[in-house]
């Protein structure tokens, strides 16, 4: 995933995660090592949390309905952003993220936290 801040005070900063299956990214005001390394930290804006939400990654199946193919459907990754409980919220457009509730992640969605707007974008 590639990240890239719009708006906020860390404007223009672009970030590339790689969430594992078994260990998400995060992204916060922190500027612990999981942040620093395989996240995100964004310590000057003060409207985001500590730990604000994280992006997770899952495997998961295709089925392929075509009876002619031989391909048998395979394997996609699929990810997720959720909002840990953050005290300002997340929010994709005008809607309000419910907290601990992941979404899957679009190609192009923008998502904000505390005064960030953030481009996602798959690559």
């Amino acid at each position: 995933l590639t990240i890239t801040i719009l708006t906020g005070p860390h404007e223009s900063q672009t970030y590339k995660l790689q969430p594992k299956h078994t260990q998400p990214c995060l992204i916060g005001r922190s500027k612990g090592k999981k942040f620093l390394r395989n996240g995100i930290s964004l310590s000057k804006d003060q409207e985001v949390s500590t730990t604000h939400g994280k992006f997770s990654i899952e495997q998961q199946e295709q089925v392929d309905n075509d009876s002619s193919s031989n391909s048998g459907g395979g394997v996609q990754n699929k990810f997720y952003y959720t909002d840990v409980g953050s005290t300002n919220g997340s929010t994709v457009g005008e809607a309000r993220l419910e907290p601990n509730v992941r979404i899957e992640i679009e190609e192009g969605m923008d998502l904000r936290v505390g005064n960030s707007a953030l481009k996602i974008e798959f690559g």
